[in-house]
This record gives structure tokens, C-alpha cells and sequence, in this order.
């Protein structure tokens, strides 16, 4: 359970993260659609409400579901987080994105000595759907 402290933390970042929102929207002119992506590991499909789930009661997300644009048929880049957010973010199919697994063993010198290079990080010329999406005039956040 999160501390008080935590919970204050985290009020800030949300309250803040809405200002710049509501500022950027003054700054264009013009109202864009908001994007919000989630992603879980160890869901499935059929665990929430919005999908037919009568075990777990999921109120907000069935209302967001309602109410917005649900995909229902995704791709996961890998078997594992780190390498299918970084799919995600890039767009790069599997065998072209840089992270291999959930661990920093790609950190160490002979990982990178064996390949050439770390497999983490990206690289300067890869363009993610945030640095897109900020180009595009939104605000764009990962959380998690």
C-alpha cells in the first residue's frame, strides 16, 4: 500500500500532467481527440467488465471503454514487458528491436562486447509514438 506521502506524490504529478494538457490545448487552437494506451501484463482479455467479465467489477474502465474506441485484436511484440513496450514505442518488429528481455544483463560489457553494442537503449534515430504524438501537439506521459 502506498504511504500518504506517495499518494501526495502522485496527486502532484496527475495535477500537474493536467495543467500542461489543458495549457498545450489553449496554445494549438484546437481540440484533438485524447489518446490514452493501456497496457497490462497478466491480463486477459476476458478479466474486465467491458469484456464480459461478470467476476471482476471494473466501473471505470468499462466507461472509458463505452465511451472511447476500443482495440480488441493486438499484436504483442514478445513474450515478455520490456521488449514489447519498446515494439510498441518504435514500431520495429521484434528481431529489429534492441531489448531482448526484462533483465540488464544487456548492460554489461560482455553482452556488448559478444553483439557490437547494448541491446537497451535506442537510438538516437529510432522515433517513438510519443516523439510522433508530440510533434502532433500532444502531451504525451508513460506511466507504470
Amino acid at each position: 500500500m502506498l504511504e500518504m506521502k506517495s499518494w501526495r506524490i502522485a496527486a502532484l504529478v496527475i495535477l500537474g500532467m493536467t495543467c500542461l494538457c489543458h495549457a498545450r490545448a489553449a496554445t494549438t487552437g484546437r481540440r484533438q481527440p485524447n489518446i490514452i494506451y493501456i497496457m497490462l501484463d497478466d491480463a486477459g482479455y476476458g478479466d474486465f467488465g467491458a469484456f464480459g467479465s461478470p467476476y471482476v467489477k471494473t466501473p471505470h474502465f468499462d466507461r472509458l471503454c463505452a465511451e472511447g474506441m476500443t482495440f480488441t485484436n493486438h499484436y504483442s511484440g514478445s513474450a515478455v514487458c520490456a521488449p514489447t513496450r519498446c515494439v510498441l514505442m518504435t514500431g520495429l518488429h521484434t528481431g529489429h528491436c534492441r531489448r531482448r528481455d526484462n533483465t540488464a544483463k544487456a548492460l554489461t560489457q560482455e553482452l556488448s562486447k559478444k553483439n557490437g553494442r547494448p541491446l537497451v537503449f535506442l537510438e538516437d534515430s529510432d522515433v517513438t509514438v510519443a516523439e510522433a504524438l508530440q510533434d502532433a501537439g500532444y502531451f504525451t506521459a508513460g506511466v507504470g
